[in-house]
């Protein structure tokens, strides 16, 4: 397989692009869920993985329970984000040198002004030379990442829908389209105008992600069942099934506090992207991609003149491969 990836390292997941042997895109994925500390081992003998980096240590472990909150600022130029994305790339089964491109969310990557943040787009490409190594692999050399291109998100996804996997067009970039990047902690917000680039009056960012859909279900778990705290791996496995365990009785059916936690989150998401675009001009659609808009699909697809692009979570990660191969 080829080694170059698209990275995209996210609060919610870390998912990665890469082509296969015959030029296929490939997509693979791991929460982002990881404790400070060592790994630990349980009767079963389920030893977690433990990884060094600039001198700390950090674990990852099958249980997932108690681990680190992503929701914060400097999450994209983290340890922890340099630890995730290296154990992403191990497990997908890269070894000694990987050309990434990665991204950061569009209020980091812009001024206020609208131009490229030169120093946190730099942030980005060092947090990459960070040495992470896996504990008990010996006399192994580290995986060697190389951050080649950092991008802005949103409009990386929006690379993904324009250019298909060899690079040639199979969409039109001739009007403007409202683009929607629903993340793990927040949803990036812009118009993207003709040649890949963006119209940075209409450009923002809102602090609601597919974790706060996690945070209402637990609340309405909270509320319907007495249940207490419950962590992000069991909340993220409640939603995709719409069924939990709660202490020792039997499966419980939440289908509809799954759809009550996703209609707050995808109804308050909609009004803000109405509420921005409205004052754009005519538009020619709107595009929402990330994790948060493959679990809202249906809500979010019932909106007029909406796309939502196959495998929405990995449309980032695609189109930074894209964006590394064929945009200049």
């Amino acid at each position: 397989m080829s080694n170059n990836v698209g990275l995209d390292a996210g609060c919610a997941y870390i998912k990665i692009a890469y082509k296969n042997n015959v030029g296929e895109i490939q997509q693979f994925s791991i929460p982002s869920l990881a404790r400070y500390g060592k790994a630990t081992v349980g009767m079963g003998n389920d030893a977690g993985f433990t990884y060094h980096c600039d001198g700390e240590e950090w674990s990852i472990n099958p249980d997932h329970e108690k681990s680190a909150d992503t929701r914060f600022d400097s999450y994209p130029y983290s340890s922890l984000n340099a630890v995730l994305s290296t154990h992403a790339l191990i497990e997908a089964g890269f070894t000694d040198e990987v050309t990434v491109a990665s991204g950061i969310p569009l209020n980091h990557y812009f001024e206020h002004h609208g131009g490229p943040n030169k120093s946190k787009i730099e942030d980005k490409h060092r947090n990459y030379d960070r040495q992470v190594k896996r504990a008990g692999h010996g006399s192994q050399a580290p995986l060697r990442v190389i951050s080649k291109k950092v991008c802005p998100e949103a409009l990386a996804a929006w690379v993904d829908v324009c250019l298909d996997d060899d690079g040639n067009d199979r969409e039109s970039t001739a009007r403007p389209v409202g683009l929607v990047d629903i993340g793990g902690r927040t949803t990036d917000i812009t118009v993207a105008l003709p040649g890949f680039r963006i119209d940075a009056e209409h450009t923002g960012t809102i602090e609601l992600g597919y974790l706060d859909v996690c945070s209402h279900l637990n609340d309405l778990l909270i509320k319907h069942h007495d249940a207490g705290r419950i962590s992000t791996f069991a909340l993220d496995k409640a939603l995709q099934t719409k069924e939990i365990q709660l202490y020792r009785g039997s499966k419980l059916d939440i289908s509809e506090l799954v759809e009550k936690a996703v209609s707050i989150v995808s109804n308050e998401i909609a009004r803000e992207v109405e509420r921005r675009f409205m004052k754009a001009g005519h538009l020619a659609g709107i595009c929402y991609f990330g994790g948060g808009a493959e679990n809202m699909r249906s809500q979010l697809s019932k909106s007029m003149n909406v796309h939502i692009p196959e495998k929405a979570q990995f449309a980032n990660a695609r189109g930074y491969l894209k964006a590394l191969e064929y945009v200049g």
